[in-house]
């Protein structure tokens, strides 16, 4: 069985949710929850939680007792952090992370052993700050990495964006090395 409750601006869940022990999806995006009551975790049986949209810093950590999650939408949040403890949803084949503030990730990720869909997509992610066990893993799963933090400009290309600058050229036509080659 599933509920939807997607974009009805809670701030708090009704009691009544809990009562639903056999519900497999629950869909709370777009809300503005920043937590969630102790009685949520005791959904057992939950395999899709969509939590996208919320008001939430960091993934609650009770939610790593709900081992029987496949799907988890945690999308268009405020997330900085990643904890290490993602490594107990074992059951995990989904993990959308878009639109977030994540800079690295944690190497636990990587224990995610049934983990097919990683969305990492819009979060201030490069490859210089993932670990190398974490590189590997994705390259390993053929996902895509992150694009390498954008370099500085060197005082040659300083001086060449200034020249194209007073030309009103776009420093982007200007060409830099490629910092992986």
């Amino acid at each position: 069985s599933w509920l939807s409750l997607e974009n009805n601006q809670f701030s708090t869940l009704p009691d009544s949710i809990f009562r639903l022990t056999n519900l497999s999806t629950l869909l709370l995006g777009g809300n503005q929850l920043s937590t969630l009551p102790e009685e949520t975790f005791k959904l057992t049986s939950l395999c899709t939680l969509g939590l996208g949209g919320n008001r939430f810093s960091t993934i609650p950590e009770r939610i790593f007792r709900l081992t029987n999650l496949d799907t988890l939408h945690f999308e268009n949040s405020q997330l900085s952090i990643l904890p290490d403890s993602i490594s107990r949803l074992i059951n995990l084949r989904t993990l959308n992370l878009k639109n977030n503030q994540l800079s690295t990730l944690p190497n636990s990720i990587s224990r995610l052993i049934n983990l097919r869909t990683l969305n990492l997509k819009n979060n201030r992610l490069s490859r210089e700050a993932l670990p190398p066990t974490i590189i590997q893993w994705m390259e390993q799963k053929g996902w895509d990495l992150p694009p390498p933090r954008r370099q500085e400009l060197s005082s040659a290309s300083a001086a060449a964006a200034a020249a194209a600058a007073a030309d009103g050229m776009a420093t982007d036509e200007i060409d830099q090395e490629d910092p992986l080659a």
